[in-house]
């Protein structure tokens, strides 16, 4: 009885370290961020960052900490499910980024019929009023937001913690350390519409997340990934 008392103990610990470790690495990363989009506003001369400052500041700053952590656990590039495109995976992600996006729509569009008064994404507003600016952040969407953000909690985080966890209990964990890091993008509605569209959040990293076990290709997911935030900027530009 004492072993088994002590078994459990040790196990819960060591759940505990694989979900420190994983929100450890998130905070670092955002940290990282934070330090180059600041650089970067500094060099630039502005008074704040820009969102698409802050875009490829994400970009790197996830980039940079995920694979610091590769080499530094010994994992390597090969643990990275890096390959090049087929046509079969760029269907695949087009495919799953339409359903993504679907599903978030179709909270959203639920919310507002029950009376939520729901906005919009507060980062794709500051962009859709300039034509340069939404041609910029679409195209850093596809080849910096989804790529980075999929590598590092995908790759990176989500493998690791299917180390420890199941594959949906490790898809639920990151999912979860996911969401609330979009809770600046909706800071200006009230308190139901940030749930809701944290929700929203939420199962799109389950739907990534589950597609990331499917095939462990890290190409269809960021596919996804920019797909999904592109054609959010589009309807957005239309409805706003």
């Amino acid at each position: 009885m004492v072993e088994t008392k002590y078994s459990r103990a040790a196990g819960l610990l060591g759940n505990g370290k694989q979900l420190g470790l994983a929100a450890g690495l998130i905070l670092l990363a955002n940290a990282v961020t934070v330090v180059i989009a600041l650089a970067i506003t500094n060099a630039a001369g502005y008074l704040r960052p820009t969102t698409i400052i802050g875009m490829i500041s994400g970009g790197v700053g996830m980039t940079l900490v995920g694979g610091v952590y590769l080499w530094r656990t010994d994992r390597g590039i090969e643990y990275a499910d890096l390959a090049v495109p087929t046509p079969r995976s760029v269907s695949l992600g087009l495919g799953l980024g339409v359903v993504i996006f679907s599903v978030q729509a179709a909270l959203d569009f639920g919310a507002r019929l029950a009376g939520v008064p729901m906005g919009f994404d507060q980062v794709a507003m500051q962009v859709i009023g300039d034509p340069r600016l939404f041609v910029t952040a679409a195209v850093l969407h596809f080849l910096v937001v989804g790529p980075s953000e999929e590598f590092f909690f995908r790759n990176v985080v989500q493998k690791r913690l299917t180390e420890r966890f199941s594959a949906a209990g490790s898809i639920i964990a990151v999912s979860l350390l996911f969401a609330p890091l979009h809770i600046a993008n909706f800071g200006g509605e009230s308190t139901v519409a940030i749930l809701v569209s944290l929700t929203g959040v939420f199962l799109a990293s389950v739907l990534y997340g589950t597609a990331f076990e499917k095939w462990r290709r890290l190409d269809i997911i960021a596919i996804a990934h920019g797909v999904n935030n592109v054609v959010t900027l589009v309807v957005i530009s239309i409805m706003a």
